[in-house]
């Protein structure tokens, strides 16, 4: 079992926020601490997801609507279901088409 680094989800957040998008570097360390300790998985491109998701949409703390979707996301990557390339660009506002 290897350990996912907060370092390693920053630097995979990175590559998929571009730099106007990733100007808070104190919370994006913030979301992927949190992505680590609230997966359950062992799996980096995962964690990067959530902690993308946590950076782009901050959540209201009283809802949990923000695990539901990071809970059915989860399913879909396993089940092969979502394309995380594509989720990524969904999550960025599709930043990615010029």
């Amino acid at each position: 079992m290897t350990e996912i680094l907060i370092t390693d989800v920053i630097s995979k957040m990175k590559v998929y926020l571009n730099l106007e998008q990733f100007s808070n570097g104190e919370f994006a360390e913030e979301c992927a601490k949190t992505a680590i300790n609230v997966c359950s998985v062992e799996n980096l491109n995962i964690i990067t997801f959530y902690a993308c998701y946590l950076y782009m949409r901050p959540y209201d703390e009283s809802s949990n609507a923000y695990l539901e979707i990071y809970k059915n996301s989860v399913e879909e990557i396993k089940n092969g279901t979502i394309d995380i390339d594509k989720g990524f660009k969904e999550l960025t506002g599709d930043c990615y088409n010029d």
